[in-house]
Order: structure tokens, then C-alpha cells, then sequence
């Protein structure tokens, strides 16, 4: 690692598909490099961006979102999650999270900020018209997100694990 960039932390983005093994191995080598410099290193992630999904990463999929709300650039509706698809969101972060210990990260970040992910999504009333166990009350609207820290406390028990919320939940 350079001197010049000793003292600062890299941000690590995975595109979807990537083989858990693939990530770990390539991973470990980085996060070994930045200990080496006593530093720290947490894996940022995302649920993605819901209705704000860039259009030319969607493909032939439709958006998908907390809610049927409009795509944010796109002439379409966005198709809502089920619960199901919820639930695989959060066994995913739970996954990725014990992939990111076993490649050498200190801690986990979700990252849930702004308008433009699909967690904070959830906790908007304005994006999200539901009426299951993640709409309505704010504790529902939390639930993905919780839900989603839980998991991967007790897969991994990470003692470092944050995650970025919007300031203002209406």
C-alpha cells in the first residue's frame, strides 16, 4: 500500500452475482494490507435503490420498490417486494455480513440513507403504502431495516455493526 494513502479507508462496492468465494479471497488480501497500517475497515451495505434504480441497470426487470409507486426517472410503476422477497433481502444481508468477517472486515455499515435506497424507502410514508408487517406504524416501517441489523449481529456477532438512517422519517 502507498504511503500516500495511509490513514484513509477505501469503500468497497460488489456488483450482484459475485461468488461469495470470489469476494472473501480478494477481500482478505485488501483488508490484511490495510491492518498491516493499524487501520480499520468496514463493508458498506445496500438493499439497493428501489425506485430510484439506475435505468440502465434494471434490464428487462422491473423496478421494484416498498410500494406500486412511480419509478423515480422511468415512465413505470415499480412492482412492490413481497414478504418473501423481503425476508431473502435480509437472510442476504446476513449472508454478506459473515462473508465480510471471514474476509478480514472489522464491521458492517448498512447503508439506508436518503431517499435513494430501498430501506429508507421503507421508513417514508409517502413511498410506502403498505399494509403488512412492514407498513403502517414506525416500528413496521423499521422492520426491514431492523430486521436486516439483526441478522447480522447473530450470524457473524460483529460488535461493530451501524447503520446510516435518513434524520427526518415522515
Amino acid at each position: 500500500m502507498p504511503e500516500r494513502t495511509k490513514g484513509y479507508l477505501p469503500l468497497v462496492l460488489l456488483r450482484n452475482g459475485q461468488k461469495a468465494v470470489h469476494f472473501v479471497q480478494a477481500s482478505r488480501e485488501m483488508t490484511e494490507r490495510i491492518h498491516a497500517y493499524g487501520s480499520k475497515i468496514f463493508l458498506i451495505m445496500s438493499a439497493g435503490f428501489g425506485r430510484v434504480a439506475i435505468p440502465t441497470n434494471l434490464g428487462e426487470f422491473p423496478p421494484v420498490a416498498p410500494s406500486a409507486i412511480p419509478h423515480r426517472w422511468l415512465d413505470k410503476t415499480c412492482r412492490p417486494l413481497t414478504a418473501e422477497e423481503i425476508r431473502s433481502i435480509v437472510k442476504s444481508f446476513g449472508d454478506g455480513a459473515y462473508n465480510a468477517k471471514r474476509a478480514g472486515f472489522d464491521g458492517v455499515e448498512t447503508h439506508a440513507v436518503h431517499e435513494g435506497c430501498l430501506l429508507d424507502q421503507f421508513a417514508i410514508s409517502m413511498f410506502r403504502l403498505r399494509n403488512d408487517e412492514y407498513g403502517g406504524t414506525l416500528e413496521n416501517r423499521l422492520r426491514f431495516s431492523k430486521f436486516g441489523s439483526r441478522r447480522r449481529k447473530h450470524k457473524l456477532l460483529f460488535s461493530e455493526v451501524f447503520a446510516s438512517l435518513s434524520t427526518v422519517i415522515a
